[in-house]
């Protein structure tokens, strides 16, 4: 399904005007639906949320408020170090529990639990997960391997099938690179989306990258970071795995805000984003990484409508200075790969700028469209292998770094 018709069936392109800055709609029925509150009651499973070189966030619920905490160590019956969820030093009671480990060791494996209590220093838990595990690569690795899925738009039968591939392959980590939502909607619609896709520990040991996509700041998009982690407190960061730096941007909406109405402030958002840009590309993980790629959304080049033509103006320089050599992204609903030279003009692009960086877009929400984009990083070369819902290969590329 290509992402006009999409948008169509979908009820968004009648809204181009107002595109769900209101409130969402009615169909988040989900939301209506009370939990009954057993303090520290876990729900779903534990999410390893944007890993660095030696770092990552730990992020799960619990039924009412409570105090959560992480139990770690180098064996699942060496549990021991506690990392509390807190703010400033002082323990938090929520029902959303973020711990973010530090100081990890590249290559060594880690064994975890996730733990709520009454408080940190309560004699006993309220609840706690089972053991997971998860190791995060050397920085000398000679291969890194990522996933990327994108615009699953709340279709759950396609986000089961790719998600089980995901855990099949059992990458280093995974890109959910936007429009997880078709418009985001109250509490219990975000846990089901985010948390509760499917009934299983997606990514309690394999690390998920998230890249906003523009429908994700739809609807209720602002509530959506209270239930995310992120490495700078922001939708856009740098970080480095294995022999690769990545440079992840949010794109925002794919329309300027005078068309999205008084609650819109994105190009004040990509003002700050662009200014932040040149110096995070020369942090060490970036500057000396031997591979460089660049994650986002909206798509710099495409041959179909709405590529992100604002963005490109804004950060394409910095990206080709930096050294950036290949780019996957989502958005069109359709898989194309474009190379260095390929012309892409149409009618939402006129200024016929040639693509300068490997851009590769991934699929959509239907099983038609869908695609899992498998890639390989190694000194020199990144090797991308593009399956279908079936699992069936149907394209492979390489990109010399």
């Amino acid at each position: 399904m290509e992402r006009r018709d999409f948008l169509k069936t979908a009820g968004i392109g009648a809204l181009a005007g107002t595109l769900g800055i209101a409130a969402a709609p009615d169909a988040h029925a989900a939301d209506k639906t009370p939990v009954s509150a057993t303090p520290g009651k876990l729900r779903g499973y534990p999410l390893l949320l944007n890993p660095t070189q030696d770092s990552l966030f730990v992020v799960w619920l619990s039924e009412g408020d409570c105090t959560g905490v992480v139990e770690y160590g180098d064996a699942p019956d060496a549990l021991n170090k506690t990392v509390a969820s807190h703010r400033l030093g002082i323990a938090t009671q929520s029902s959303v529990h973020r711990v973010r480990l530090t100081n990890l060791v590249p290559g060594k494996t880690v064994h975890y639990r996730v733990v709520t209590r009454k408080s940190v220093r309560a004699a006993d838990n309220l609840a706690a997960s089972a053991t997971y595990a998860f190791t995060l690569p050397k920085k000398d690795a000679a291969e890194l391997r990522f996933v990327q899925i994108n615009d699953t738009h709340e279709n759950f039968p396609v986000i089961d099938k790719l998600l089980a591939r995901v855990e099949a392959l059992k990458p280093d980590f995974f890109i959910w690179n936007g429009d997880v939502f078709n418009s985001v909607g109250g509490t219990e619609h975000i846990i089901k989306n985010v948390f509760l896709p499917v009934d299983r520990p997606f990514a309690a040991t394999i690390p998920m990258v998230y890249a906003r996509g523009n429908h994700d700041v739809r609807g209720r998009g602002a509530a959506l970071p209270d239930f995310l982690a992120m490495p700078e407190g922001s939708t856009y960061y740098t970080f480095r795995q294995g022999p690769a730096g990545f440079v992840v941007l949010d794109t925002a909406e794919d329309k300027a805000d005078t068309r999205l109405g008084a609650s819109a402030c994105f190009e004040a958002f990509k003002d700050a984003e662009t200014a932040w840009l040149p110096g995070a590309l020369q942090r060490p993980e970036i500057a000396g990484a031997p591979v460089k790629i660049g994650v986002f959304h909206i798509p710099f080049w495409s041959r179909g409508d709405w590529p992100g033509v604002d963005c490109r103006k804004r950060w394409l320089a910095h990206l080709e200075k930096a050294g950036i050599r290949f780019l996957i992204c989502g958005h069109m609903h359709v898989y194309e790969y474009l190379t260095p030279g390929d012309v892409t003009a149409q009618k939402n692009d006129p200024d016929r700028t040639p693509v300068s960086i490997t851009q590769l877009i991934g699929g959509g929400p239907s099983e038609k469209s869908a695609r899992l984009i498998l890639a390989s990083v190694k000194a020199g070369e990144i090797a991308i292998t593009t399956e279908n819902i079936a699992g069936k290969v149907v394209a492979s590329h390489t990109v010399k770094c």
